[in-house]
């Protein structure tokens, strides 16, 4: 269908904020700066990305990753992403996770996401 672009339904939120907090032990690759040295993007730099692959809005997403149990974890806070899509609203939606060891309390954050600041 001509003229229907995309919409990527997940994107990591990478901005050097966001990659500077990010623990170390869950690097996904090595890149060529090196291990631990993932590439970091501003969201301008990714609306840039997405505008050259002909993707009109991204999925940001609150990533919960691992468990602290088991002595690794990450995670995106929702309140990065709330100001991703406040700043760039055209473009970008939040995606709500949840992380199941968080019990009741992600219940209730995973709540707040979809009901106040209008998560997927």
């Amino acid at each position: 269908m001509p003229g229907v672009k995309a919409i990527d339904t997940v994107v990591n939120i990478r901005t050097p904020r966001v990659m500077e907090r990010r623990s170390h032990q869950f690097v996904l690759f090595e890149s060529s700066l090196g291990k631990g040295k993932e590439p970091t993007f501003t969201l301008e730099e990714t609306i840039e990305k997405m505008d050259r692959a002909g993707i009109e809005k991204a999925f940001l997403i609150a990533v919960k990753i691992g468990s602290p149990y088991f002595g690794f974890n990450d995670s995106i806070p929702y309140s990065f992403v709330k100001e991703a899509v406040a700043q760039y609203p055209d473009r970008f939606l939040g995606l709500a996770g949840i992380d199941p060891y968080a019990g009741m309390e992600g219940v209730r954050e995973l709540e707040e996401g979809i009901k106040e600041h209008g998560f997927i």
